[in-house]
């Protein structure tokens, strides 16, 4: 993505919606305050710092998700999403995961997901998890932690490589074929 190709801030609507995604998905967020880890705004600053399709799409997402035609579609009230009572969104949204219809289905995927991996990211995500952070950024806590007894890394590689290996001189010409082919 270049500097100049900004995504567009959501709209008051959506921003409603998303508020409430988060407190129907990660609901101990808010047992003690609205939202103590200001997680609905480290969403929408991944969404601004998103490619612009993507984040074109997730904001599309949030706005059907909240939209009121879509509520009737999905749990037959006409209601937008931000509007319903907590115990109602927790169902609407569970409703939108087990939908007959696919797009809505995969809009609650999407949406959950959003969510959760922005959720995880944070100190306070990892730490619930009991996860360490990642290893470049502190010391081998765990015996299986770190480079290989007896190798050596490099200071400019994270890993520890073996000497440069030549192919043998009949396989010169072959190719590797992708697994996934």
């Amino acid at each position: 993505m270049r500097n100049d190709e900004r995504s567009v801030p959501l709209s008051a609507k959506a921003q409603a919606t998303l508020r409430s995604l988060v407190r129907v998905v990660v609901p101990h967020l808010f047992e003690h305050s609205r939202d103590g880890s200001g997680l609905a705004e480290r969403i929408e600053d991944r969404l601004l710092h998103a490619p612009p399709q993507i984040a074109a799409d997730l904001s599309q997402a949030l706005d059907v998700f909240g939209n009121r035609i879509s509520g009737l579609l999905i749990t037959g009230r006409p209601v937008p999403f931000a509007r319903l009572s907590p115990p109602a969104q927790e169902r609407a949204f569970a409703a939108w995961g087990q939908s007959p219809i696919p797009l809505a289905r995969t809009i609650h995927q999407a949406l959950r997901r959003l969510i959760l991996t922005t959720w995880y990211a944070t100190d306070a995500g990892r730490s619930e998890l009991r996860l360490l952070p990642p290893l470049h950024t502190r010391s081998p806590a765990l015996d299986w932690e770190g480079p290989l007894q007896g190798d050596h890394t490099l200071d400019h590689e994270p890993v520890a490589r073996h000497p440069v290996r030549r192919m043998p001189e009949d396989l010169a010409g072959a190719r590797a074929i992708p697994a996934a082919v």
